[in-house]
């Protein structure tokens, strides 16, 4: 799975309330998830590859009267992630000057576990270009 995402801003001066970039949901890279880097421009492409490990439904009609809740599904998924992008911050602000105008790229295995309603629970570590790895558990519900 891929995908690519960019954002532009073009006039020469950006109210700072309408400056995004990295970091805001869901521009962001994998092993960057603590870092806002905001600049007016930025582009994101986030790559997955997942192999599916686990694909069964627990029948729990006897505890669940409900026919929509009466079998209880558990997909599991291994994934390995590279996402790569880069922020163009015109303003020159000090504060982000360590990761603005630069490329940027993280990488990483992860877990994915699918339950009801598509509800995702994820699993990943990741390390980005720095060389800092860290682990996140994130919990995703469709919208």
């Amino acid at each position: 799975m891929t995908g690519l995402s960019a954002s532009a801003y073009l006039s020469p001066s950006q109210p700072y309330n309408l400056v995004r970039g990295i970091g805001y949901n869901p521009n962001f890279i994998r092993g960057y998830e603590v870092n806002v880097i905001e600049g007016q421009q930025a582009v994101v492409h986030k790559n997955s590859f997942r192999y599916e490990l686990l694909n069964i439904a627990y029948d729990i009609s006897s505890m669940m009267p409900i026919e929509e809740f009466s079998h209880f599904p558990i997909r599991a998924y291994i994934s390995a992630n590279f996402d790569h992008g880069y922020v163009n911050d015109r303003s020159r602000l000090p504060e982000n000057a360590g990761l603005t105008n630069t490329y940027l790229h993280g990488y990483g295995l992860g877990l994915d576990l699918v339950t009801f309603y598509d509800q995702v629970f994820r699993f990943e570590y990741s390390v980005n270009s720095l060389g800092a790895g860290n682990f996140f558990i994130n919990v995703k519900a469709p919208l």
